[in-house]
């Protein structure tokens, strides 16, 4: 393991960040630009996996060509002696899962905020036919300004090509995902889309819609296939009608149900970040 204070060529690191499934991510300085990044070190069971490794790399090319106030930027990635490694933008700030563990919920206004910048994020990285595969609090990142920045794009996607349904889900927990992906079927648009109802859901509400007192994915994912959603006014009687037909829209089960575009999204939000900006100042 990386220790803070060791280089990994020319970068420095100064604190580890963070663990998930594909690597350790840290805190490092750019020594030759003198810039701040974060980056992240993939696992050594990973980085033996040529298979594996080659996929990533065309994804990280193809995250590193897109260029979005929205979206995190991808600098390189490289093997540096033993390591692969992925440098990116470094982000002051949390992540939308930190600030929901601290606040619960988040007022309707501050929610359609940041729903409306993660919608433009997505629909420029979707208008590229690149999807996300892995939209949750966890990867959407706040600075201290309030501009939101997706992280990981992709990665979801990588895992998913490489062994069996189990080893995909390294990533994290099922509450987020949407049906498709559970059957394992293509994951599109309207996936990332549904993923990012859930997540607007907990915004608001401070719970997710498909949970497991036992922690047991198979329950979750059979919540999210067969039950329907609580909603979202009993747990927040301040998301009235329109915010809530809003959510249970983007978490239908069918996706020929949601709303078929990131755009379609967003002029909705748009509508409803107007209306509640009115009503808030009456």
């Amino acid at each position: 393991m990386v220790q803070a204070g060791e280089k990994i060529g020319d970068f420095l690191i100064k604190a580890e960040l963070g663990r998930g499934g594909m690597g350790t991510l840290y805190y490092a300085i750019d020594t030759m630009l003198n810039r701040e990044v974060a980056l992240k070190v993939i696992h050594p069971h990973l980085a033996n996996d040529l298979k594996f490794i080659d996929k990533f790399k065309t994804e990280a090319m193809t995250q590193a060509q897109m260029n979005h106030p929205n979206i995190i930027i991808i600098f390189c990635f490289r093997k540096i002696n033993s390591h692969h490694i992925i440098a990116m933008e470094y982000l002051r700030g949390n992540s939308l899962q930190e600030v929901l563990q601290k606040k619960k919920q988040l007022p309707i206004l501050d929610a359609l905020s940041y729903l409306k910048q993660i919608l433009r994020g997505l629909n420029y990285a979707h208008t590229r036919h690149i999807i996300h595969g892995d939209i949750k609090p966890g990867n959407i990142l706040i600075d201290s300004t309030r501009r939101i920045k997706i992280a990981d794009f992709g990665i979801a996607k990588i895992f998913g090509d490489f062994g069996n349904k189990n080893e995909s889900q390294i990533l994290g927990t099922p509450i987020y995902a949407s049906p498709e992906q559970i059957l394992g079927k293509d994951v599109g648009v309207r996936s990332d889309l549904y993923s990012l109802g859930i997540t607007f859901y907990e915004m608001v509400t401070g719970a997710v819609p498909f949970y497991s007192e036992t922690d047991s994915s198979l329950e979750i994912e059979e919540a999210h296939l067969n039950k329907p959603p609580p909603r979202p006014s009993i747990f927040n009687p301040n998301v009235k009608i329109q915010v809530e037909d809003f959510i249970l829209k983007a978490i239908q089960k069918k996706p020929e149900r949601r709303f078929q575009s990131a755009i379609e999204m967003l002029e909705k939000v748009d509508s409803l970040f107007q209306t509640k900006r009115r009503e808030n100042e009456s």
